[in-house]
């Protein structure tokens, strides 16, 4: 990723179907469109929380040594290990 580029997110994507909903019909109200979006598009709150645990977990592991070795010894140990050969 170059510099200035944001990474995609599911907000974002939240944020582009609502502009799709307005744009296929311009007289429909914003609070409608969100209300719309947010019922048929719930897999967009999955990609957040998703998201969310992805980023407290490399938090986590940034902080704590322990956690981050049982995560790359551990749980991944035996994964990795064939790739380094």
């Amino acid at each position: 990723m170059g510099p200035g580029q944001v990474p995609a997110s599911p907000d974002r994507a939240l944020w582009f179907f609502v502009w799709a909903a307005i744009a296929d019909n311009p007289l429909l109200p914003f609070n409608d469109a969100v209300n719309d979006t947010v019922s048929e598009k719930r897999w967009i709150f999955l990609l957040a929380a998703l998201e969310l645990i992805r980023q407290v977990h490399y938090f986590i592991s940034e902080r704590s040594a322990a956690y981050h070795r049982f995560w790359t010894q551990r749980v991944f140990g035996g994964s990795t290990a064939g790739a380094r050969a």
